[in-house]
């Protein structure tokens, strides 16, 4: 898995939770096998929260399968604007998202764990470049190659 298990009594937050490894030339899909590998020994009613930090499809192509797999329906997700659209429209409950954009300050997912989401931009690709931007165009058809994934960077479910 790559992403970020944090575990504080029994909550448990996710950040970035991606099992997928779709290659650049094939379609983007969900692996569902390799998903369940990496919950496996994740006790899901802990679930408090996963955390996104932007919104390409290696950081949140899993999320909105895992968000209505294996999560208690209390489980928030916190990501960007365009990752909001995206999971809205992958049919994640929109009183579960939580828009970072949106400034709230400080934000308590559970007893022991509360999150600030701070806004920054993604580091250059190779060198100095930035190879995309991430931005969500809804009008693009699904099931794009990775690298076309910037305009849609998850599959339909």
């Amino acid at each position: 898995m790559r992403g970020i298990c944090i575990k504080s009594g029994n909550d448990v937050v996710l950040v970035d939770p991606f099992a997928s490894n779709p290659s650049m030339v094939s379609k983007v899909k969900i692996d569902t096998a390799a998903v369940g590998l990496i919950m496996k020994g994740i006790n899901r009613a802990d679930i408090k929260a996963i955390l996104v930090s932007h919104s390409h499809y290696d950081h949140l192509m899993d999320v909105p399968y895992i968000m209505n797999t294996y999560c208690p329906p209390t489980t928030k997700l916190f990501v960007n604007h365009t990752g909001v659209q995206i999971a809205e429209r992958l049919k994640v409950d929109s009183t579960k998202i939580i828009d970072v954009e949106k400034p709230a300050g400080f934000t308590s997912v559970s007893g022991n764990i509360r999150v600030l989401p701070i806004i920054s931009s993604h580091p250059p690709h190779i060198g100095n470049t930035k190879l995309y931007d991430g931005e969500y165009r809804p009008n693009t058809k699904p099931g794009q190659k990775a690298f076309g994934a910037v305009a849609n960077p998850m599959p339909t479910l």
